[in-house]
């Protein structure tokens, strides 16, 4: 999963997070449209999922030329 439509918190943020009890502090990755801030996170989403699959091979391969060896 990505975190495309959130900010990212700073260390600062965190310590007046816990005083922020009207959430003026909450923050968002603005687009655009709401179909332009959809196909970038789906799209962030997929390069994750692709991501997994790529290091679930490797791993896999890993282990698997070790067990042969």
């Amino acid at each position: 999963m990505s975190d495309f439509l959130f900010v990212r918190p700073r260390a600062w943020m965190g310590v007046a997070r816990t005083l922020d009890l009207a959430g003026l502090f909450d923050e968002y990755n603005l687009s655009p449209t709401e179909k332009f801030a959809d196909v970038n996170a789906m799209r962030a989403d997929w390069l994750a999922v692709g991501n997994d699959f790529v290091d679930a091979a490797a791993s896999f391969r890993k282990r698997t030329v070790e067990k042969n060896k």
